[in-house]
């Protein structure tokens, strides 16, 4: 596992161009504050039911949280399954060393979560059109990092859109729209606001439907959005922070 994963997260480096150091911290675990770092975790308890979980700690301006990550968390739990076992089959799980394809999976799984730590979210799933769910075999293999996977390790089966490929719909290497994406989310940072000490401890402001009325040129109020992106529950979050400015004296 410790394999694939290094591998995935100095390739993935070198194909966005952002740098990336690995280092193995053994028991000396920086924590969650440690700044500009990327912590890879073995069953931690971010990712109790999935295979794979990313959380990141969000630099905070005046109060407001910013899209300026301070750090992030990959969590890796082995245990987590797909289906779970019934009275005529047994569990199925994410991962299996046992099963073809396992190293690629771990390496792809790795190359997904680097994606959600740099600021990407999930690439869409077609809903299969006889039962109107959503279906990760229909997404195009190989198209993004962003993909999801099928079966254990990934493997298959292919929707009959996409091209055959060893293991499932995953990307084995950074692609193109990856790459241009990570650059945008990611822009060179010169300053960092004077409060940034301030870090999300994991409890998320309440989300706001929309600004207060009255909101808008001259109305004295002001509103930052910003967007939070759950792997445990595969959901995108808008909130919205409202500050109300005195009139001028």
């Amino acid at each position: 596992m410790q394999t694939s994963i290094k591998q995935a997260a100095s390739d993935f480096g070198s194909q966005t161009g952002e740098p990336i150091n690995l280092m193995s911290v053994d028991s000396s675990d920086p924590g969650t504050g440690a700044q500009d770092a990327i912590r890879i975790m073995n069953n931690s308890p971010g990712s109790p039911t999935n295979f794979a979980y990313t959380s990141a700690n969000l630099v905070y301006s005046n109060g407001v949280a910013t899209t300026l990550q301070i750090s992030a968390t990959i969590s890796f739990n082995i245990g987590a399954n797909l289906a779970a076992a019934t009275a005529t089959s047994p569990a199925v799980p994410y991962y299996s060393a046992a099963q073809p394809n396992a190293a690629q999976y771990l390496y792809d799984v790795t190359l997904h979560e680097l994606g959600h730590a740099f600021g990407m979210n999930d690439a869409p799933v077609p809903n299969d059109p006889a039962t109107g769910h959503p279906d990760y075999s229909l997404q195009p293999a190989g198209a993004s990092i962003m993909n999801g996977g099928v079966n254990t390790n990934d493997q298959g089966p292919h929707g009959p859109t996409n091209a055959p490929q060893p293991g499932g719909v995953g990307a084995t290497s950074v692609q193109p729209c990856d790459k241009k994406q990570i650059t945008t989310a990611n822009p060179v940072v010169t300053t960092i606001p004077s409060d940034s000490g301030t870090r999300n401890t994991g409890a998320a402001p309440v989300p706001v439907a929309s600004p207060p009325s009255g909101s808008g040129t001259g109305s004295g109020i002001s509103c930052n959005s910003y967007e939070e992106w759950d792997d445990s529950t595969n959901s995108l979050t808008t909130y919205t922070d409202c500050e109300i400015t005195p009139p001028a004296t």
